[in-house]
Formats: structure tokens, C-alpha cells, sequence
């Protein structure tokens, strides 16, 4: 073999070998190629999927915070608005009126026919109500509650004097007697589309009342 020979078939040699580098490599780099391509439309998705969690929780927050902050408070005007409209509906010969150092909601006083309420109280006892009802209604249904106790009394001739002078034991029966009471003849003004709102309020009653 001469040298002029041998030499073509060396450069021959390396020219095949160097196609098959050149396409080696754009072959390997094919799989890797796809792989970003995978990974990058998988980022994508979990990126839409963050995003899309922030925005439901920013919609979530803002809900909680117009409640909380702009609707749940309801100023003395608004009370007496509700109590006036029950009274003159059910046309009940009671009167009403504030008062800022009742521990309570609201209270009904028998002797005088009145009802008395806090709204400060009001104010804390609906914020703790798990009923899905506006502000107004809950505060209907503390209302129908009270002036329960307007027509137990009316109804039946309680023995007052057993809760001051009554042992522990007859103090304590005749409580439950008249707060079921209250809450029997309470139920019996309630309009019907409230009447489930009523009995739910009326179960967590007495762990509503608790750190107000």
C-alpha cells in the first residue's frame, strides 16, 4: 500500500468516525431534550396548581374577613330595629331597652315586662354561633328566646320565691323547667323558615354563653 493510499483511507477512518460522534451526540441529547420538555410542562402544571390555590385561599380569607370584620357587628340602632318588629308583628305588650353592664345577651325581666340587651354581649354571642344565618336572624332568634320567657309566664304562675328561698335541689328543677319552657314558647314565634336555625342555636346554647 503507498503512502498517497494510505492516507486516504486514514482520513476516510476519521471521517466515519466523526459522523458517528456527531450523530452519537444528537442522538443522547434527544432523551435529555425530552426530558426538559416533561419537566418543564410538569412545572408548569404545579405552578397553574400553586397559583390556583392562592387564589382560592386569598377568595377564602377575604370572605372570613368580611364577615368577621364588616357584617358580624350589629350597633344598639340595628337591635332595637329587630326587637320592635317582633314585638309590633306578634303585638306583645312588653318594652325594651339597653343596657351596657348586662354580663348576658339579653335578659327578660318579669316583674316589669321588659327586655334589657347588651349589644356588646349580642355582639359575642353571635360571633360564636356555628348556624349559617345572617347577623340579623341569630339576633331574632335570642329575641324569640327572651320573650319566651314573657310567655311562660304569662302561662304558668312559677313559685318565685323557690329560687330565693328553695333548696339547691328545687332551685335547680325549677330552672330547667322555666329556661325549657322559655325556649318551648320561644320556638312557638318563630317563623318557619327559621324554626331549624332555632333548635340548632337552642343545642349549643349553654356553650355559647360560656366565656362571654
Amino acid at each position: 500500500m503507498d503512502s498517497e493510499h494510505f492516507f486516504q483511507k486514514r482520513n476516510d477512518f476519521h471521517n466515519i468516525i466523526g459522523s458517528y460522534v456527531i450523530c452519537s451526540k444528537q442522538e443522547r441529547s434527544k432523551p435529555f431534550a425530552g426530558l426538559l420538555k416533561f419537566l418543564g410542562k410538569k412545572l408548569e402544571a404545579l405552578f397553574n396548581f400553586l397559583k390556583g390555590l392562592y387564589i382560592i385561599g386569598k377568595v377564602i380569607l377575604v370572605k372570613k374577613l368580611k364577615r368577621s370584620v364588616f357584617t358580624t357587628m350589629l350597633y344598639i340602632w340595628n337591635i332595637e330595629t329587630i326587637i320592635d318588629e317582633i314585638v309590633q308583628k306578634h303585638n306583645l305588650d312588653i318594652t325594651y331597652e339597653i343596657n351596657n353592664k348586662l354580663t348576658a345577651p339579653m335578659s327578660f325581666n318579669v316583674s316589669t315586662n321588659t327586655l334589657t340587651f347588651n349589644y356588646l354581649q349580642v355582639n359575642g354571642y353571635i360571633s360564636k354561633i356555628k348556624v349559617k344565618e345572617t347577623e340579623e336572624n341569630l339576633v331574632k332568634i335570642i329575641v324569640f328566646h327572651e320573650l319566651g320567657y314573657y310567655l311562660t309566664f304569662k302561662k304558668h304562675k312559677h313559685d318565685l320565691k323557690t329560687l330565693r328561698y328553695g333548696e339547691d335541689d328545687e332551685v335547680e328543677a325549677l330552672q330547667a323547667e322555666i329556661e325549657r319552657n322559655a325556649w318551648d314558647y320561644g320556638r312557638t314565634l318563630v317563623p318557619e323558615e327559621l324554626v331549624n336555625a332555632f333548635d340548632r342555636v337552642r343545642d349549643q346554647d349553654r356553650m355559647l354563653l360560656q366565656g362571654l
